[in-house]
């Protein structure tokens, strides 16, 4: 059932159609939806509880994640009532229209997920000359402020900002939040840096410690190595639509109750 195709798991056309036809836009409606389809699969004959183990083990958090983006996104651009309140206000006010949203969602790839990294200072210098950077978030962002300033506009978004216009639209956000504090009382352990914690702590203020930062989510597998970006999730995206695929129809809601594969819910 899943076949090993230049280092990255890739299940066969039949799981593949089952997959990539899934309609949620959240990954609860997701996991319904493929349990329902295994389970009938299942009943017909036409799949093993072994190969549904390697499809639940393909189809992991960080697929689902990207697939219910990929089906919001493409909903966005049938019906603009998709957009959010917050992004619709912002991009009001910095008169891009949805079509520039989509033209730089581009740039997150395939996984419909925008992922960040840390920029260097010479990679800085770089994206001053016009090369992209590894972060999607800041390719986005130098995308979208480059039209403003080209439709004469003077505002310019910050990270932040280009999130929530991207979130609005259907984007997922790839970045994960920890706590400030984290990173300072590390510094208590080791070498017991007690004076550097100390100081943090007076220059962050207590309400500081308890606010969040954003950084990348590590992806355990890298596909294509060296200095490539492209995580395990987009990869599996680009074998699963390499085909091309219509937009599956508006979800159906399935009754939780008519499921007959045990799947944990998260």
């Amino acid at each position: 059932m899943v076949n090993h195709v230049n280092g990255t798991n890739k299940l066969n056309s039949t799981a593949m159609d089952v997959v990539k036809n899934l309609t949620g836009q959240n990954i609860k409606d997701i996991k319904r939806e493929l349990k329902s389809k295994l389970s009938d699969m299942l009943s017909r004959g036409e799949i093993s509880k072994q190969e549904i183990k390697e499809v639940l083990k393909y189809a992991d958090k960080d697929l689902m994640k990207a697939l219910a983006a990929k089906n919001h996104v493409e909903y966005t651009k049938e019906d603009s009532n998709f957009i959010n309140e917050k992004a619709k206000k912002l991009l009001d006010a910095t008169g891009l229209t949805l079509e520039d949203l989509f033209k730089a969602g581009k740039l997150a790839d395939e996984d419909y997920t925008i992922n960040t990294v840390k920029i260097s200072k010479e990679e800085t210098s770089w994206i001053e000359s016009g090369v992209q950077s590894r972060s999607e978030l800041v390719n986005i962002q130098n995308e979208l402020n480059a039209k403003i300033k080209a439709n004469g506009g003077n505002r310019t978004l910050t990270e932040k900002e280009t999130l929530q216009l991207m979130k609005g639209i259907g984007y997922a956000d790839g970045t994960y939040k920890i706590s400030t504090a984290k990173s300072v009382l590390a510094g208590l352990f080791p070498p017991f840096n007690i004076a550097n914690a100390i100081t943090s702590w007076i220059s962050h203020g207590e309400k500081d410690l308890v606010s969040k930062i954003r950084e990348e989510k590590p992806y355990s597998s890298q596909a294509g190595g060296g200095d490539s970006v492209i995580n395990e999730t987009e990869a599996k995206m680009k074998n699963l639509f390499s085909q091309g695929s219509e937009i599956p129809e508006r979800p159906e809601i399935i009754p939780p109750e008519s499921l007959e594969i045990p799947l944990d819910e998260e």
